[in-house]
């Protein structure tokens, strides 16, 4: 019943909407960064990174936490970090800096 509970269709709803206005509002920031990204689906973002650890500390030292993503690969192919970018609100900007600013540009 509470999956089809109109309230709670409506919760998990508006999340996704919320959820989505994030992703887009990241993608946006980093591609003002030089990063041809485009808009992820659901809440996580995956950055390529030259040193995974390095990226991980540089971000924690601005205030950033992201998950080092070699623990969620199913194979080897370079070394990701996970951004949560639906736990983002607001300065959007200044958070696709910093991650700009961690990654590996590929262009």
């Amino acid at each position: 019943d509470l999956l089809t509970e109109p309230e709670t269709v409506e919760q998990v709803a508006f999340a996704r909407r919320t959820y989505r206005e994030r992703q887009e509002a990241m993608s946006a920031a980093l591609r003002a960064n030089g990063w041809d990204v485009a808009t992820a689906d659901g809440i996580n973002l995956w950055l390529r990174v030259d040193d995974e650890r390095d990226a991980v500390v540089q971000l924690a030292a601005a205030g950033i936490r992201v998950a080092a993503g070699t623990p969620f690969l199913t194979t080897p192919g370079g070394q990701f970090i996970r951004v949560t970018v639906g736990q983002v609100r607001d300065d959007f900007a200044a958070v696709g800096a910093q991650l700009a600013a961690a990654g590996t540009l590929l262009a």
